[in-house]
């Protein structure tokens, strides 16, 4: 008999040191207990009875850095009025813009969706009653009370790996992107970006999203918008007016600069006609009309002569003496 119950507590022992589990410190656990989750475990020690279809089912505390570039988005057609732009220099002026017409458009998002699993606790899902984990800790919380929306999510058997993770939220975060800039020109998903992140992270957060359905806390979700980018086409279509502008001002300068060297060597050819330096005919220039007059017929003089090499004339190069 003393054997027999030897053997039981021997039993009961091994049982028990099997029992207890540790909790890693970037750790939390539900203990499922027949297959059913029943209460919550943080980090620490923890007595998990090893039973079948029984143990601890582990979640990272981390938080999860979920990217999901190039969304494509076609946004709606119609009118955009823009911005109000500041009227010149004071302040407090500004000018309406005008409203335009726009069409539908593919456009390109990239965004960013920070999240983790829910570590605070609900006695009550309805009235929406939470504790942090420190009340477990303290022993301010009924054993027995869980983590409702960890427990949701176990249930559905969301996935706890990163890379699953992304693949199971990427619907929704398309969805949530879709409702926000597919409800807006292109023009204003470009311009008016700021007002469009709030309404965005207002909706990810909204307690009818999936996610938030799913388990998952909206105080442990966000989502950000790194990068709008239109089509090629249409990027190189809004570059036309600039590439315009920037050929003209180019084409500007390089007739100043032509005009420069060939007035400069009017100028040398004129001052050598007449024995003196460039610099002697410049000041004369600047200080004598009588000179400036005589310097412009000299121009004209040398265009007639250009005219008729033009329309190949034999012309007579004559240098005049000092009178001209």
């Amino acid at each position: 008999m003393i054997i027999i119950i030897a053997i039981i507590l021997f039993v009961l022992v091994v049982w028990g040191l099997f029992s207890i589990k540790i909790v890693g410190p970037g750790e939390m656990a539900l203990y499922v207990f027949f297959g059913k989750p029943v209460y919550f475990v943080n980090s620490g020690f923890a007595f998990a009875p090893l039973l079948p279809k029984s143990g601890l089912l582990r979640y990272p505390k981390t938080l999860f850095n979920l990217d999901y570039p190039a969304q494509k988005i076609i946004t709606r057609a119609g009118e955009y009025q823009g911005k109000e732009k500041n009227k010149g220099k004071k302040k407090g002026k500004k000018k309406k813009a005008t409203a335009k017409e726009y069409g539908k458009q593919l456009i390109e998002i990239d965004s960013v969706v920070y999240m983790r699993f829910p570590r605070f606790f609900e006695t009550t899902l309805a009235e929406g009653l939470r504790k942090d984990n420190a009340s477990l800790a303290q022993g301010n919380v009924d054993p027995e009370t869980m983590c409702i929306g960890l427990k949701k999510i176990v249930e559905q058997s969301i996935p706890k790996d990163e890379v699953e993770l992304k693949k199971w939220t990427r619907d929704t975060v398309a969805a949530t992107l879709r409702s926000v800039f597919g409800e807006v020109t292109w023009a204003e998903a470009t311009e008016n970006i700021k007002d469009l992140k709030e309404k965005l992270k207002e909706l990810f957060s909204d307690s009818k999203n999936a996610l938030t359905e799913a388990g998952f806390s909206p105080a442990d979700m966000d989502i950000e918008i790194q990068e709008v980018r239109l089509t090629k086409e249409l990027e190189n279509l809004l570059r036309e007016p600039d590439k315009a502008r920037l050929k003209s001002e180019a084409a500007f300068f390089t007739a100043r600069k032509q005009a420069a060297e060939q007035v400069g060597s009017v100028i040398e050819a004129f001052a050598l006609a007449r024995g003196k330096t460039v610099k002697t005919v410049q000041r004369e220039l600047n200080k004598d009309a009588e000179q400036r007059k005589e310097f412009l017929s000299y121009i004209e003089n040398i265009n007639l002569r250009l005219e008729e090499a033009d329309r190949n004339a034999l012309i007579d190069i004559r240098v005049g003496d000092g009178d001209g």
